[in-house]
């Protein structure tokens, strides 16, 4: 996911434009899951929350991690990233050159940006996280 990231960027676009299309959705506060797009691999699924719109000051996630990845992709954004551990784990979230700890159910990261950091989960079933990126990368 974070190579096809890196391509969808440098192509000009994201992964909602790239799999769903450019459509400018009502200005709504309110956002059904049946709004929600869906991007997944083998090992993880991302549910983006909020569409894209210029309006929204912020992007958010909600990631299922499964139990099999023994070895993450490294991630290197250019925005802050937050989120939550909401169910399953614990996930060991790991920044290079700074250490890496164990994030459980309840717990919340932070990551600035241009920190390479990646996330595993350590548990038996799926993890589940809310991630919010401040500025969002579309």
């Amino acid at each position: 996911m974070a190579t096809l990231h890196k391509l969808l960027r440098g192509l000009g676009t994201d992964f909602v434009q790239f799999f769903v299309g450019t459509e400018e959705p009502a200005q709504t506060p309110v956002f059904s899951a049946g709004q929600m797009q869906t991007v997944e691999d083998v090992h993880r699924k991302y549910v983006f929350l909020l569409p894209k719109r210029e309006d929204l000051r912020f992007e958010m996630l909600m990631e299922t991690i499964g139990p099999a990845e023994t070895d993450p992709e490294w991630e290197l954004h250019d925005c802050d990233v937050g989120g939550l551990v909401l169910s399953g784990g614990p996930m060991r979230l790991e920044i290079e050159g700074q250490g890496e700890w164990t994030v459980k159910e309840g717990d919340s990261f932070y990551v600035k940006a241009n920190q390479r950091h990646r996330a595993m989960n350590l548990g038996a079933g799926a993890l589940k996280i809310i991630t919010v990126f401040d500025p969002p990368r579309y």
